[in-house]
C-alpha cells in the first residue's frame, strides 16, 4: 500500500483506475470525439477567437515575449526530432495513422486542381493570386469573357476553417464591389461555374 493515509490511497486509486478507462482505444476514440464536437460549437470558437486576439495583441506590445514564444517553440521542435530519431518505429506508426485518417478527406489542392480544370476547359484564366503587402488573399482569381472577375477562396471539405486575416481580407474585397467565393468541393466548384453557362 503506497500510502498510509487513507484519503490519499483513495485518491491514488481513483486516478489509477480513471487512467486505465482512458487509455483504453474505444473510449479514447469517443472522448476524441467528443473533445471536437466541442470545439466546433460556436460560442467556443468564438470564445477562441477573442482569446487569440488578446493573445497576439499582448505579445506584439511585448518583444520580450514574442522571443520567448519564438524560442520555446523551437525548443519543442527540436525535442519532437530527438525523439523521431530516437524512435522511428513509434514515428512511422504515427504516420501511418496520421494517412489512414486522413486517407478519405480531399484535400485542399485537389479541389483547387478540379477549378483550374473547370475553368481552363471554359477557356478561361485560374491563376493563383498573391498580394506580397497584406496576408489572406484568396488562392485563385477566376477570369472568364463576359464575365467579372471573382475572387476565390478553396478549402478542403473537413476541418478546412478561414482565418481571422483572411476574412478581414474578403471583407476588403467586397467593400470595393468585388466577390468573393469560398469553395470547400468539387460539388460547390460544380455550383460555382454553372454561372457561366
Amino acid at each position: 500500500m503506497p500510502y498510509s493515509n487513507p484519503d490519499k490511497q483513495r485518491e491514488y486509486d481513483r486516478r489509477k483506475k480513471a487512467a486505465a478507462y482512458h487509455a483504453a482505444p474505444e473510449v479514447a476514440t469517443k472522448l476524441r470525439e467528443r473533445v471536437r464536437t466541442w470545439q466546433q460549437r460556436p460560442e467556443v470558437r468564438e470564445r477562441r477567437k477573442l482569446y487569440m486576439k488578446v493573445y497576439n495583441a499582448a505579445v506584439a506590445a511585448d518583444p520580450e515575449r514574442a522571443a520567448a514564444i519564438r524560442m520555446a517553440k523551437r525548443e519543442r521542435q527540436k525535442r519532437l526530432r530527438a525523439q523521431i530519431v530516437a524512435n522511428p518505429e513509434k514515428h512511422a506508426k504515427y504516420l501511418e495513422k496520421k494517412r489512414v485518417r486522413r486517407s478519405g478527406y480531399m484535400r485542399e489542392r485537389e479541389v483547387e486542381a478540379y477549378l483550374h480544370d473547370r475553368v481552363c476547359a471554359l477557356g478561361g484564366m485560374c491563376p493563383k493570386f498573391q498580394d506580397v503587402t497584406a496576408r489572406g488573399a484568396p488562392d485563385r482569381l477566376v477570369m472568364i469573357a463576359g464575365h467579372p472577375t471573382y475572387f476565390v477562396e478553396l478549402k478542403r471539405p473537413k476541418e478546412g476553417s478561414v482565418s481571422p486575416h483572411q476574412t478581414r481580407y474578403h471583407e476588403r474585397i467586397r467593400r470595393a464591389g468585388q466577390s468573393v467565393f469560398i469553395l470547400r468541393s468539387k460539388e460547390e466548384v460544380d455550383v460555382f461555374m454553372e454561372r457561366f453557362k
